[in-house]
């Protein structure tokens, strides 16, 4: 999922949302935020990102990748009912997206908008509060609350020194 941040705009304009549209299947529902729906090649989360990105619309954006609970419980059909254990998904869905993950750094950088990615991938530095933080790998956050908290403050960092140049 993709949530891009100006204002918490609830529309971008049609013209990227039709670019975005081209990108995903016919059963996408355009809107703010961009759901990458279900069953979605993974390879089309860069140019989705990208196109975001340089529309102009957006003064950040938030990558939401984080899988589904994993859980042998009753509702698994190994344990007597009728779902089935998304593990084994989740675990190749993984696999493409965490090589990808340096890539979206590195778009973000070269567009200049910044980009908060909330995800349970094995890339990038992530984030908990107690490391030293470089610009060279990406930042991840465990929890959206988290990326949400990070987008806060950095807007009142930039709110902050717009005050400063006043």
């Amino acid at each position: 999922m993709l949530v891009p941040t100006s204002a918490w705009r609830s529309n971008l304009s049609k013209k990227t949302l039709d670019k975005v549209q081209g990108l995903l299947p016919d059963y996408f529902v355009p809107g703010n935020p961009i759901d990458l729906v279900a069953g979605l090649n993974l390879s089309v989360i860069k140019p989705v990102l990208e196109t975001v990105m340089q529309s102009g619309e957006v003064d950040s954006v938030m990558f939401i990748f984080v899988e589904a609970q994993r859980s042998k419980g009753p509702n698994i059909k190994e344990s007597g009912g009728t779902g089935i254990d998304m593990a084994k998904y989740w675990d190749a869905a993984m696999e493409q997206v965490s090589p990808e993950i340096d890539g979206l750094h590195a778009l973000a950088h070269e567009i200049g908008v910044p980009l908060y990615i909330t995800a349970n991938v094995r890339s990038g530095s992530i984030v908990n509060g107690t490391e030293d933080i470089s610009n060279e790998l990406p930042m991840i956050y465990k929890q959206v609350e988290s990326s949400c908290a990070a987008i806060s403050a950095m807007a009142h960092y930039h709110h902050y020194l717009q005050g400063a140049q006043s």
